[in-house]
């Protein structure tokens, strides 16, 4: 009688298992509604009472740029020139009359944002009259794609980025520094570990060491720890799904190969990532890679540091600079 019941018993509570973590997996890769740079705006002034669009406003019109992925994505993202820019043009088959940057900057946005949230750190560079590429991730903002990888495909992408970005300026790599923002911040940590030309310094804001710290920390604070059964199931359909394991997704053990000098930044008062996982990054940072960490006590909210005290934010930011990458904004 027992193994009537025991059977049909098994087989529904594997179904139950299949089909709630394939939900699940839902929550991992699939991002939220799309968001306009207008709804962006609007978020930011309704919750936070910032007004982006005066962030915006001093800036030069951005150009929309295009790349394409390995996987064959269109990529956007929106170059703005420096005010000012050194007379010698750009190199052979470049576009005629256009001059040359001193520097640029490329920038990564978090997740369910686009590259508007980046706009608020251009203020940084001010001194310097660089050049400027805020870019889309997949699944975000004009870029195609309806699958996240967490930061496996997004550091290759970020990647691309930055080999478009020398070929367009004529920069070299150590003239292109790249900033990014929670997980912006973690894919950038990635994209720049071991890899042969890496940028001038990486600026990280409030990262996460891994896809999967990021999932479980907000996972558990929602739903309980009872949670962590259906990972492995979730993270099976994430594979089947977009062909990666984004549990790969991990900051903390790519830095190992970090060479670019690194500044990161993460408010000891942040609700949605804990700044335990900035200090576990720096901890492994190679003692040779000139790094700073600064844990920071001012009471803001994820990402929001340069919002709250923008002027001290940028003492700290251009102190690196100077000691760190002293070339960085010469002529």
């Amino acid at each position: 009688m027992l193994k009537r019941y025991l059977r049909p018993l098994i087989l529904t509570l594997l179904l139950l298992y299949v089909g709630i973590t394939y939900i699940i997996s839902g929550m991992i890769i699939e991002p939220p509604e799309r968001r306009t740079t207008d709804r962006s705006a609007e978020i930011l002034q309704e919750v936070w009472s910032i007004d982006l669009d005066s962030i915006e406003a001093r800036l030069p019109e951005p150009e929309q740029v295009e790349i394409e992925s390995q996987d064959g994505l269109a990529l956007f993202g929106f170059h703005i020139s420096s005010p000012s820019k050194q007379s010698s043009p750009l190199p052979s088959g470049e576009p005629e009359g256009e001059e040359k940057a001193n520097c640029m900057i490329i920038f990564a946005h978090g997740y369910s944002d686009n590259h508007s949230g980046t706009f608020k750190y251009s203020q940084l560079f001010d001194a310097c009259q660089c050049d400027m590429l805020m870019i889309n991730h997949r699944g975000h903002g004009l870029s195609e794609g309806e699958l996240v990888t967490g930061g496996v495909l997004e550091a290759l992408d970020f990647r691309r980025w930055h080999a478009y970005a020398m070929k367009r300026t004529g920069l070299p790599a150590s003239k292109i520094g790249w900033v990014g923002e929670s997980w912006g911040a973690a894919t950038i940590l990635e994209a720049a570990s071991g890899i042969d030309e890496p940028p001038a310094f990486v600026l990280a804001e409030s990262p996460y060491s891994s896809w999967h710290n990021a999932i479980s920390e907000r996972a558990v604070r929602s739903y309980g720890s009872w949670i962590q059964f259906f990972y492995p199931g979730a993270y099976l359909w994430c594979r089947l799904r977009t062909g990666e394991w984004v549990s790969d997704a991990d900051a903390l053990s790519a830095v190992e190969e970090l060479e670019a000098p690194t500044i990161i930044f993460h408010s000891k008062a942040d609700p949605d990532t804990h700044y335990t996982q900035s200090q576990e990054i720096y901890d492994a940072i190679p003692e040779s890679t000139p790094s700073e960490l600064h844990l920071l006590d001012w009471g803001s909210h994820h990402v929001h540091s340069v919002y709250d005290r923008p002027e001290a934010y940028r003492e700290l930011f251009l102190a690196f600079l100077s000691e760190e990458v002293p070339i960085f904004c010469e002529e």
